[in-house]
This record gives C-alpha cells, structure tokens and sequence, in this order.
C-alpha cells in the first residue's frame, strides 16, 4: 500500500518538475519571440498549439481593430467607447454560443496533492 502510494507521489513530483520546465522554456522562447518553437513544446505535428497562439495574438489584434475606432469621435466622447464594448459583448455572446456544444460544462482541471 505504501508502495503505490510513494509512486504516485514519485509521479506527481515528475508532472510538476515537466510542468515547471515546460513553462521555463515557454518564457524564454517568448522572450526570444520564437513563436514556431513554442508549438513545438506542445505537439510533435506543432498543430494543436495553432489555437492557442490565435487567442494569444486576439487582444493585441482586437485592441489594434478598435483603438482607432474610439478615437474617431474625438477625445471628449465617450460614445465610440460604449458602442465598442457592446458590439465585443456581442460578439462574445455569440461565440460563446456557437462554439459551446450540448452546454456541458468544462471539466475541471484535477489538482495535484503535494502533501
């Protein structure tokens, strides 16, 4: 009993030392803006990492999108700011809509017992 109980400790230290390296090596290569390097960390194929380097790269797209859109009105207006925020709320409703499936929730992440 205590055997299996050490291994699987054994292996929730191995997960947290890869997990810890795994983000080590993430830092760096996005300190070196090497993005293609950082897909490779995920997949042998560097495909699945396509998704997130998307909503990585969707702030900075949007903000670059509606920056120019609320300074069109002028500085004193706060109009072009209220419309931007309800047409991204409406956006975001509506993929939350589209993209959420049967409405099952996502399951959460289980947690790693350290004790």
């Amino acid at each position: 009993m205590t055997q299996t109980i050490l291994e699987k400790r054994i292996e929730e230290l191995e997960n947290v030392r890869a997990l810890r390296e795994l983000v080590d090596n993430f830092s760096i290569l996005a300190d070196k803006k090497e993005v293609w390097k950082q897909t490779e960390l995920f997949t042998k194929d560097a495909t699945a990492g396509s998704a997130s380097a998307l909503l990585g790269i969707l702030p900075f797209l949007l903000g670059s999108i509606t920056s120019p859109l609320v300074g069109m009105a002028g500085e004193y207006s706060a109009i072009p700011l209220g419309v931007i925020i309800f047409a991204t709320s409406l956006l975001a409703v509506f993929f939350n809509a589209v993209l959420i499936k049967n409405g099952k929730p996502v399951p959460a992440p289980q947690e790693i017992n350290l004790d």
